[in-house]
């Protein structure tokens, strides 16, 4: 199936299966009844077997962020990644596999692909897909082959729209704890929230200003507003307890991910709070994220 398309009367989403399940275009009605897309490149027709460079949202899986000069460590062992991102590998191996289609409803899809070479264990993907009112919800669930224990790592990478016409996207994290220090790679500490990282207060991220991984409690939403368009709330599961905001020049991207940057390396070396899980035959791995507009 080259798309999903699923609708109800607050929002209109499109898949690429053959993409990576990437979202392509998140059109959705605030409660004054204007619509609304979120995603850069949302808008127009799309090559459902590519998912251009800084557009719509993938998910990033079996790892999220970067994997520095793609080492994977894992069970004591290195095994080596692709990098793409010299001198890293980033962002998983799922962005560009094709993914099936095993159930789709008007409001509801799951879609499922397999974890392969080059990841040198056996496991499987689920992507679970739900428009519920004024909410999308997405899950991924990860299992283990039956002879095969391994680190995992998710995360959502939505490229959104910095303006939708009547202000600058602002953020607030008030469940914000601490960012984590990465100079030339990931070292693992915590650094003090300096005044422009800072984000307990409505902050406007500008071009340049974020590419950092923050702590926080799930028990409160991630707030993106767009002044006079739209208020979106982004909730998270209990082990979806970091965000990476990252600003380049024509997007803004708030990312709830499972684990920090470089996680597997930095739990190797006995780092605490890092968010690698392991998966084996009989302990899968669950996670998902909701978005709630108004």
């Amino acid at each position: 199936m080259d798309e999903v398309c699923l609708e109800n009367e607050y929002a209109r989403l499109l898949l690429s299966p053959l993409a990576g399940a990437s979202l392509r275009s998140l059109r959705v009605v605030s409660s004054s009844g204007r619509t609304h897309e979120l995603l850069v490149g949302g808008d127009g027709p799309h090559n459902p077997s590519v998912l251009p460079q800084g557009t719509g949202s993938f998910i990033m899986c079996p790892w999220p962020s970067n994997m520095l000069q793609g080492v994977l460590y894992a069970n004591e062992r290195t095994y080596k990644m692709p990098v793409n991102r010299p001198p890293n590998a980033i962002h998983g191996l799922t962005r560009d596999r094709e993914w099936c289609v095993v159930d789709l409803q008007d409001t509801s899809a799951r879609l499922t692909t397999e974890l392969s070479d080059p990841w040198p264990f056996q496991g499987d993907v689920t992507l679970d897909v739900e428009l519920r009112n004024r909410s999308l919800t997405m899950a991924l669930s990860i299992s283990a082959g039956k002879e095969h224990r391994f680190p995992v790592g998710v995360g959502w990478h939505p490229w959104f729209r910095p303006d939708l016409g009547d202000g600058r996207l602002q953020l607030h994290m008030p469940g914000q704890l601490s960012v984590w220090e990465i100079e030339q790679h990931a070292t693992g500490c915590s650094i003090e929230i300096e005044d422009h990282l800072n984000l307990l207060d409505k902050t406007v991220p500008l071009f340049g200003e974020f590419n950092h991984c923050f702590d926080v409690q799930t028990d409160y939403p991630v707030n993106i507003s767009w002044p006079g368009s739209l208020d979106l709330q982004m909730w998270s599961s209990n082990n979806v307890s970091k965000v990476v905001v990252y600003t380049p020049e024509h997007a803004v991207c708030v990312e709830p991910v499972s684990c920090t940057v470089d996680a597997f390396r930095l739990d190797s070396q006995g780092v605490s709070n890092t968010g690698t899980v392991y998966v084996d035959g009989d302990h899968p791995f669950s996670a998902w994220t909701r978005w709630e507009w108004q």
